[in-house]
């Protein structure tokens, strides 16, 4: 029988990766026999409360110091009874009361390996033979135990065996070296997190190679991508000379503790061969064939190889969906089958993990735990082995399904193995609500791998090619309908209830259901169902797109109107598609459409208009210039009749006149629009403002017609007045300003048609914008006329008495045009009509 000197390392740091926190965190406390060597005792380090109990060799010194009390004391081995061997190391033994009165310490070597407190519980007051407190102890010694004997109470520690001659030198081909020899001790030394990957160092020196590692904390679980909520405790068998600089405490040290004890104390193994046995026994007991001569404690979940690869695997089946008490007690559970014969024997456990892995690969999580592993990026350049090979192939033998190939690709296959939760003999004939409804399908995509089978992949397995449209019901789930649009897809109770499936290329078509109801195929919001989805379907149609159908066969790309059957809107067609006519086109009655865009027409109205991106528009090229002071007006043509299509805005002043008719001059000065703002220039954009004796040019500069036309005066002209208007053009009458409203529509909404599209009053009528859309070009524009709201008025020819004439007015409260008689020392615009 063979037996391992033991040294029992302790440590606080995660269990599958451990991470470095800072260089305060990074310092870890591990126990373990060694004692380090200093040039001289100003090198020792500081003897405080964190490394009290240390040990160290000082050159030249031939004892041992100890950190006691805050000071490295020089250790006595006067009182060494004897001098044993463990392992082929001579072992030197002596005691050193504690600090506290209340024992020994067993002190071999320099380095402690127990301790013995005065009397059986270690009570205050029990003595030595001697009086001291401890100090009568006495130790005896053989080749196995060690007996420390305190007055009446004795303790003894076994050693080992391995006692060599007397003058054997020990060396690395010893017992102890090659481990051929198991004894625990106990001492301590101090180990350093090297890296965020779960590494530590040991330090090096010359010590029984072999180390019991305990290592207690939280963890980055694969699985959930964040750290355990809860702390676990995993171990490791190391040889500290091979792995002084790194070793990696992970699942599978944890897993083959048990098995390499039992293979050197058991079977007369060596330590590296026993390692080398029990690692490829626990590959095994996963299915998993690994070449590789690595201990497991170099493994790294970063790494290349497949063995690195496979201990990721391990880790991702073993953690699964349990929690931190239940993966520990699985662990335990497996390592003590493991021990005896190396191999797992619980066909019960190994079923469950491939049923969870089974389900994980079905719903994509692998990719998931890659991605988890990956944001870590502790692996350099954060690449992941090849993990999902080994936690698929543990999937094919533990469900007997064997092996997903380009030999099945594609092939169905129901999970044999009677011990699976999905485990049945004839899915066919089963309940399709039972949970054990589970076919598997060999899933190409990827790696190989059994996943298992949609309901629309079970449900149209036998299912052919069709026309479009086609519709059927699950073959399996007789509840779900299939619609084959250049492949089987899931469909709706609508493509059941209309009998024809909405496809991609059905958009557009419109079928009236049972229900009297007409329904469109079209695009939908997106549809899924399991892991398919589709963004065509059929609705209730509205009534546009019903008008739509009909106005389908009448498309005009001239812009011919079309009133839609169903709405009764206006439509016409443009840009190869219908929509709603613009007020401006159907007062004009021709739709503005993109393929006669810049084009002009007279539109039946004898005047030009172009069509531009945002409706009809006069032409502006129809324009006149007043001799008298070269302003230049834009001109419409309304009906029979042509407009200026602004107002007038030449300055008359009688005082330029040369006659003068003994008139209040006030009364026939025009001017720039000023209410409401400063007395700045507003003539630009208003034109000037005229009290009607000068819009009448009663002065008779320019006519005859107006002559002597004012307040409390009547004038009753016999003809058409030029008044002030430029030459060929003249003052409309209310007669003709009744024509105007005719021309556009009528009183009611002519308003609405004359008006320019901004600078209205900001409140509305009826919900209704205030503007106009300017339809005819006519640009009527406001202004404020009085303390509450924008009007716009301007002069009639027409007389009502001696002191008021006619106005006609458009508000910014209505649609309408209206007349009313007004002051004739009011100031209003003017429009001037074509002769």
């Amino acid at each position: 029988m063979k037996h391992l000197s033991l040294n029992i390392i302790s440590a606080f740091v995660a269990a599958f990766l451990l991470t470095a926190c800072g260089d305060t965190e990074n310092f870890t406390q591990i126990n373990q026999t060694g004692v380090d060597v200093y040039a001289s005792a100003d090198d020792l380090p500081e003897c405080t409360d964190e490394n009290e109990g240390d040990q160290a060799y000082v050159k030249g010194e031939t004892s041992a110091r100890l950190c006691v009390d805050g000071e490295w004391f020089v250790t006595d081995r006067s009182s060494a009874k004897d001098t044993v061997y463990v392992g082929g190391d001579k072992l030197n033994c002596t005691t050193e009361e504690l600090a506290d009165k209340s024992g020994l310490k067993i002190v071999c070597n320099g380095d402690s390996i127990g301790v013995v407190l005065n009397g059986a519980k270690g009570e205050d007051g029990k003595k030595g033979d001697d009086g001291d407190n401890g100090s009568g102890c006495t130790i005896s010694q053989n080749d196995t135990t060690l007996t420390v004997t305190c007055g009446d109470s004795t303790t003894t520690v076994k050693l080992g065996t391995g006692k060599p001659a007397a003058d054997t030198t020990v060396n690395d081909t010893s017992d102890a070296a090659d481990g051929k020899s198991l004894k625990q001790t106990n001492g301590n030394f101090t180990s350093y997190i090297t890296n965020d990957e779960g590494y530590y160092k040991f330090t090096s020196r010359k010590v029984n190679p072999y180390a019991l590692v305990i290592v207690d904390g939280n963890y980055r679980n694969e699985v959930t991508g964040v750290v355990s909520a809860q702390s676990i405790k995993l171990k490791a068998l190391s040889d500290v000379r091979k792995h002084h600089t790194g070793a990696n405490v992970n699942i599978l040290t944890h897993l083959e503790y048990e098995r390499v004890y039992y293979l050197v104390t058991k079977m007369d193994y060596g330590f590296d061969e026993a390692k080398q046995k029990a690692q490829e026994e626990i590959f095994r007991a996963f299915n998993m064939v690994i070449e590789s001569d690595k201990d497991a404690e170099t493994l790294n979940i970063f790494g290349k190889t497949d063995a690195d690869a496979a201990l990721l695997a391990l880790s991702i089946l073993l953690q699964g969906d349990r929690n931190e008490a239940d993966m520990m007690a699985l662990l335990t559970e497996i390592s003590n089958d493991l021990a005896q014969d190396g191999s797992w024997d619980d066909s019960v456990t190994r079923t469950k993990l491939a049923d969870w892995a089974l389900q994980a690969d079905s719903d994509k999580m692998l990719e998931k735990f890659r991605e988890n592993v990956k944001k870590w990026r502790l692996g350099g350049d954060s690449t992941v082995p090849n993990f999902e090979k080994f936690i698929r192939n543990y999937v094919n033998a533990e469900t007997h399904l064997g092996a997903c190939a380009e030999g099945n690709k594609k092939a169905f296959a129901h999970v044999p193995n009677p011990r699976s939760k999905y485990y049945a003999e004839n899915y066919d004939s089963i309940d399709v609500s039972s949970n054990s409804l589970a076919r598997v399908i060999c899933d190409s995509v990827g790696d190989y791998h059994w996943r298992f089978a949609t309901a629309l992949e079970r449900d149209t397995k036998d299912f052919d090619a069709d026309e479009d449209g086609t519709w059927k019901k699950g073959k399996i789930d007789t509840s779900l309908v299939y619609v084959y649009d250049a492949g089987w897809r899931h469909g709706t109770e609508l493509d059941l209830f209309l009998d024809l499936g909405c496809t991609e290329n059905r958009k557009g078509n419109m079928v009236l259901g049972g229900d009297n109801v007409w329904y469109i195929c079209t695009d939908v919001p997106k549809m899924t169902y399991e892991n398919t989805s589709w963004t065509v379907g059929w609705r209730v149609a509205t009534g546009a797109e019903r008008d739509y159908t009909y106005l389908e066969t009448e498309k005009d790309e001239d812009g011919t109107l079309l009133t839609g059957p169903v709405t009764g809107k206006v439509m016409v067609w443009d840009a190869d598609a219908f929509r709603e006519a613009s007020e401006n086109e159907i007062e004009f009655g021709r739709g503005c459409v993109s393929y006669i865009l810049g084009s002009s027409d007279t539109l039946g109205l004898h005047s030009s208009y172009t069509c531009w991106a945002d409706g009809w528009s006069f032409d502006s090229a129809n324009v006149i210039t007043d001799p008298r002071d070269g302003h230049v007006y834009k001109t419409v043509k309304i009906g029979n009749l042509y407009w200026m299509a602004q107002n007038l805005n030449f300055t008359y002043d009688i005082v330029t006149a040369d006659v003068f008719s003994g008139m209040d001059r006030h009364n026939v000065l025009s001017k720039c629009y000023y209410k409401g703002s400063t007395n700045n220039d507003t003539c630009a954009k208003y034109g000037q403002f005229y009290p009607w004796s000068a819009a009448m040019d009663s002065a008779a500069l320019f006519s005859d017609d107006g002559r002597l036309c004012g307040s409390d005066r009547t004038c009753v002209p016999a003809k058409r007045v030029r008044g002030v208007c430029p030459v060929g053009w003249h003052l409309p009458s209310q007669a003709e300003w009744e024509r105007l409203v005719i021309d556009v529509g009528g009183s009611s909404d002519a308003g609405r048609k004359i008006k320019s599209k901004y600078d209205w009053y900001t409140s509305s009528y009826n919900g209704q914008d205030p503007g106009g859309t300017d339809a005819f070009g006519f640009n009527a524009k406001p202004y404020l006329s009085n303390a509450t709201g924008y009007d716009a008025k301007f002069w009639s020819a027409t007389e009502f008495n001696n002191s008021d004439s006619y106005a006609v007015t458009l508000s910014s409260y209505n649609y309408n045009v209206s007349w009313a008689s007004t002051g004739k020392g009011n100031s209003f615009p003017i429009r001037c009509v074509k002769d």
